[in-house]
């Protein structure tokens, strides 16, 4: 997805890679002040090769995450069990979904959009996803 409204001309073709060694320093800042809260951004981030890394790392030194998603990776072929990572791990989803018709949706990041969104959204919610946007067994929300 490369969404025509994105400021900085995000999408699948942009070299910027955040690699390992700059993950361990981040790392490192995260444990040294103590920081509680982890938010990860950049067009469709759960793409980059240590994301995954990333994220049980920076639980593991005991912070929050937060992860900015455009749920369609959820689709994608290799990136499926990622609703389920991020339950297993704690992680707060930020999706974003420009507009609330299918129309005007699919005309800024590509037909079909709007539907798999919304199954995304399906998807996260039978997972426990409530309101606050971490899975608690004991709460659900329907579409």
């Amino acid at each position: 997805m490369a969404c025509r409204h994105c400021h900085v001309a995000a999408g699948p073709d942009r070299p910027e890679v955040m690699e390992k060694d700059a993950i361990e320093q981040v790392l490192a800042v995260l444990k040294r002040y103590d920081i509680k809260t982890l938010d990860i951004i950049g067009g469709a981030q759960e793409l980059k090769p240590h994301f995954t890394y990333f994220v049980t790392e920076a639980k593991k030194a005991g912070c929050h995450i937060i992860a900015r998603s455009n749920l369609i990776v959820f689709f994608e072929k290799g990136y499926e069990h990622l609703p389920e990572f991020y339950g297993e791990h704690d992680v707060k989803i930020t999706a974003s979904l420009p507009y609330y018709l299918a129309g005007s949706v699919d005309s800024a990041r590509g037909d079909g959009t709007f539907v798999k969104s919304i199954e995304a959204l399906q998807l996260l919610n039978s997972l426990g996803y409530a309101d606050g946007g971490v899975p608690q067994a004991h709460k659900k929300v329907l579409l």
